[in-house]
């Protein structure tokens, strides 16, 4: 299954209104209602790179991690056993989709990244930053 990116207008609005949904679902189904609201999660250094924190959320369907490049940096993000979406949160940059294709990325872009798949990234000149929701397996 190929690499898919997301983009229009209304992208930053969309990862807005999933935030929230996550925020309402959760608020729903967690013993104490104001827990992803009130919570600070500490992340946790990746050992493949340092560009990459984990953290673990108080649901247990996924985890999420943040990856930070800087200006100019290239790495490629790891593959996972699951599917993962990533969303764009921070600065451009270019992301290798199909093999020797480069789709430009920029704030609000929203990736569908099958399970397994190695995901180039490169950094612009203000850095990339994306945070990425995966389903733990075990």
């Amino acid at each position: 299954m190929p690499l898919v990116a997301h983009s229009n207008p209304s992208s930053i609005s969309l990862v807005h209104d999933v935030c929230l949904v996550l925020r309402l679902r959760s608020a729903l189904t967690l013993p104490h209602p104001n827990m992803l609201l009130s919570q600070k999660f500490t992340g946790k250094a990746s050992p493949e790179s340092a560009c990459v924190s984990t953290y673990a959320t108080p649901v247990p369907e996924f985890d999420v991690a943040r990856v930070k490049l800087p200006a100019g940096a290239a790495e490629p993000l790891a593959g996972l056993p699951g599917p993962s979406i990533a969303i764009v949160t921070g600065g451009a940059g270019t992301a290798e989709l199909e093999a020797g294709a480069a789709t430009a990325l920029r704030t609000g872009q929203v990736l569908f990244i099958p399970a397994d798949a190695v995901l180039p990234l490169a950094a612009g000149p203000d850095g990339l930053q994306l945070h990425r929701a995966f389903t733990v397996c075990e």
